[in-house]
């Protein structure tokens, strides 16, 4: 996270991680795709090689004209710290009539009702995360107070909601922080979006002032998966992922050179060496070890013969 951003304390939020980018208009959920997941359900695959944390774990905020990812606070039980609980998204998804939230049976592509897109925004902090799949009251308490900080109360009035009282369409009560932010409401195609297709390259103009007032779906759409969402579209990401993190990098740094060095000085090809190191002698330190034989007096040690008397 140092290497692609910074920290800086902001005000109700704590210490906040602001990612360098250089896209103009750039926006949290925007650069990657929507894959189907088992059991999650729709998730984010995000482009960046830093895109795992922070769009899974934690909120979203804007500040200052940039936008900043607000990790987990630390919780600790007792003597123990309690990790953070996954979520396949932490977003907040669009309603109205142009937007296709929870439809699950229509006659346009993959589900969808005709004329219909697909909108969402990241979750601010404080704002509850409600899961599309199968959970109990207790893991929607796990997901979301370890993710932000929130009275377990408001937690269960949601859940009431959505789980017990199977009103997953639409809330029209609750006020959304990342809902009024210019840019923040990103929208793509249902074809787009249910083939795992890059959704910054299938961008679907939005009205601000519509997206503003909108009421926002709890649930993501409810649509059967295609093949292309479960395997993946095959296209390349943006940005190419490191096979190690920075701190195995790090750790491995110095070995790595010590066997440089090592096989320099040996003059011997990297195959050989590592096929039979044992059959090479006295070139570098790949030498084998001779076995220490017993003693024996020299010749001129030995007595010498006594003589033949006739």
């Amino acid at each position: 996270m140092d290497d692609n951003g910074g920290w800086r304390p902001v005000p109700d939020y704590g210490t906040v991680w602001f990612p360098h980018v250089t896209i103009v208009g750039w926006a949290p959920y925007r650069y990657g795709h929507w894959a189907y997941i088992s059991p999650w359900g729709w998730t984010w695959v995000d482009d960046a090689s830093w895109g795992f944390a922070p769009f899974h774990y934690g909120r979203w905020v804007f500040v200052a004209g940039a936008w900043g990812w607000v990790p987990a606070p630390p919780r600790v039980v007792g003597i123990a710290y309690v990790r953070p609980v996954y979520a396949p998204a932490l977003v907040a998804w669009v309603g109205g009539p142009h937007f296709g939230v929870g439809v699950g049976g229509g006659i346009g592509v993959g589900g969808f009702a005709a004329g219909v897109n697909v909108g969402w925004f990241p979750l601010g902090p404080r704002e509850v995360f409600v899961p599309s799949y199968a959970v109990s009251r207790a893991y929607v308490n796990r997901v979301n107070i370890s993710n932000t900080t929130m009275n377990e109360t408001v937690v269960n009035n949601y859940y009431n909601t959505t789980v017990v009282n199977r009103n997953v369409n639409v809330n029209n009560n609750v006020r959304y922080v990342n809902q009024g932010v210019p840019g923040a409401v990103t929208a793509t195609s249902p074809r787009a979006f249910t083939s795992a297709q890059p959704v910054s390259r299938n961008l679907v103009a939005v009205d601000q002032r519509e997206v503003a007032s909108a009421p926002v779906g709890f649930s993501a759409p409810s649509v059967a998966p295609p093949k292309q969402a479960v395997m993946g579209s095959g296209a390349a990401t943006n940005v190419r992922r490191p096979l190690l993190s920075r701190a195995a990098r790090l750790w491995l740094r110095p070995l790595l050179l010590r066997l440089r060095l090592l096989l320099k000085s040996s003059r011997l090809p990297f195959k050989r060496i590592m096929d039979s190191p044992s059959r090479w002698h006295n070139r570098g330190r790949f030498s084998r070890r001779v076995p220490p034989q017993p003693w024996r007096p020299s010749r001129s040690l030995r007595r010498p013969p006594r003589p033949h008397l006739a």
